[in-house]
């Protein structure tokens, strides 16, 4: 069995100087409960107590270049360069700490909205998974590979400028590192200080939303954009399976329509990624194959509604 056993702290401090701000600190606590490796079961079953050497002599005997695995199921090195592998029957529970400051303000007599956060993490224990036919097991195997950090900020604004127009803006700034990579895992993890996967560095979000009313109801315009910087595809960086930086893209998306307020029917004309940019969403190396997520290509489409 898998036993573990914890207390998860949440603490948050909040003052309110006046009707129109809030600013507040939270230190919290998470996690990410542990598991078992089915690969490490196909080797064999578990054995309390056990000294489990890999690279045995024919008659199983360790030689100089064998490793005791303890009580984890012992994999083989490989002439091809593959270190050998203690695979453990189970991983255990990864676990943040996120220490936070933020604010909730309004100003301009309520026509501007500034929301926005700095917060720094400590990830321990991160749970990795990887899939290794050719070394490990047709399973695929999770072991904790190492901790991170990570420091940002974010911040969300509703401006309306005018009676008509509203300015939408959103964004945040991160700066991630592996701060330790685990020795067992270290021929699968990516090296200690390099950056987090699927996190880029800078994120920004803008839209601008004209309205105005025309004689059966009201009418719109809309202009968005959205921005993100390069990032890692996987935090896994083994010669079968490097890893590799996702290209930064920028698409905008543009909307006008019209909403009959008495006969309760809208209509909408939008374009969706006018720009036809290919943005990589993800690039994925397993399983020994490369496939690359994209976005949707320019869409245009025209929207009919009507609330009953």
């Amino acid at each position: 069995p898998l036993n573990s056993e914890d207390t998860m702290m949440k603490f948050t401090l909040s003052y309110t100087p006046s009707d129109d701000s809030l600013f507040y600190a939270t230190f919290s606590e998470g996690y990410r409960p542990g598991g078992f490796n089915r690969a490490a079961a196909k080797e064999g079953a578990y054995t309390a107590g056990a000294n489990n050497y890999n690279n045995l002599d024919p008659l199983g005997n360790p030689t100089a270049t064998s490793v005791n695995c303890g009580e984890k199921a012992a994999i083989d090195s490989h002439a091809d360069g593959f270190p050998g592998y203690c695979l453990p029957y189970v991983f255990r529970s990864d676990t943040m700490e996120n220490t936070e400051f933020g604010w909730k303000t309004t100003m301009l007599d309520g026509r501007l909205r500034f929301n926005g956060s700095i917060y720094m993490i400590d990830w321990k224990d991160i749970q990795v998974s990887q899939f290794d036919s050719q070394h490990i097991s047709i399973l695929t195997v999770v072991d904790n590979g190492g901790d991170a950090e990570i420091k940002g900020m974010e911040g969300d604004i509703v401006y309306a400028m005018t009676d008509n127009f509203t300015l939408y803006a959103a964004g945040s700034f991160n700066d991630t590192e592996l701060t330790r990579v685990a020795p067992q895992f270290a021929m699968v993890v990516q090296d200690e200080g390099r950056e987090l996967p699927l996190t880029p560095e800078t994120q920004f979000s803008l839209r601008g939303r004209y309205e105005w009313e025309i004689s059966s109801g009201d009418a719109y315009a809309q202009m968005g954009l959205k921005h993100a910087s390069k990032a890692l595809n996987s935090i896994v960086d083994t010669n079968e399976e490097p890893n590799s930086y996702q290209k930064s893209y920028t698409i905008v998306d543009v909307a006008t329509g019209i909403r009959n307020v008495k006969d309760n029917w809208g209509m909408e004309l939008y374009v969706q990624n006018l720009g036809d940019e290919r943005a990589q969403l993800h690039i994925n190396r397993q399983d020994f194959f490369e496939r690359v997520t994209v976005n949707r290509p320019r869409t245009v489409g025209l929207r009919i509604s009507y609330d009953f």
